[in-house]
C-alpha cells in the first residue's frame, strides 16, 4: 500500500476519477485496506469490428470491452489517522 498515494489523495479535491490501470490497482488496495472510500467503475467501450466489418451488430464483431475507472469519494477516519501518524513520524516504516 502506498502511503505517498494516500498523501496525494489528501491534497486533491474530492471526488475525482482515475482510469489508468496502475492507479486503479493502487486505489483498490487503499480501499481494501479501509483507508479510502471509492467506486470501481467499468465503462463500456464501443464494439470493435473484426476483419473489416463496420457495423457493430455484424457477425465477426468483437464484443464491447470495459475500461476500468476508479472514483475516489473520501479518505476514511482510519486513513486520516494513518496520515497523522506519518506526519508525526516521517522516518521509518509505518504500520497501520
Amino acid at each position: 500500500m502506498s502511503i505517498e498515494k494516500l498523501r496525494q489523495i489528501a491534497r486533491l479535491d474530492l471526488p475525482f476519477t482515475v482510469s489508468t490501470e496502475d492507479e486503479v490497482v493502487e486505489l483498490r488496495v487503499l480501499m481494501n485496506a479501509g483507508l479510502i472510500v471509492g467506486l470501481c467503475l467499468k465503462v463500456p467501450c464501443e464494439a470493435r469490428p473484426q476483419g473489416g466489418a463496420t457495423d457493430p451488430a455484424a457477425p465477426g464483431t468483437a464484443p464491447p470491452r470495459a475500461v476500468a475507472a476508479f472514483r475516489v469519494l473520501a479518505i476514511t477516519p482510519e486513513g486520516r489517522r494513518l496520515l497523522r501518524r506519518c506526519a508525526e513520524r516521517p522516518e521509518g516504516p509505518v504500520t497501520p
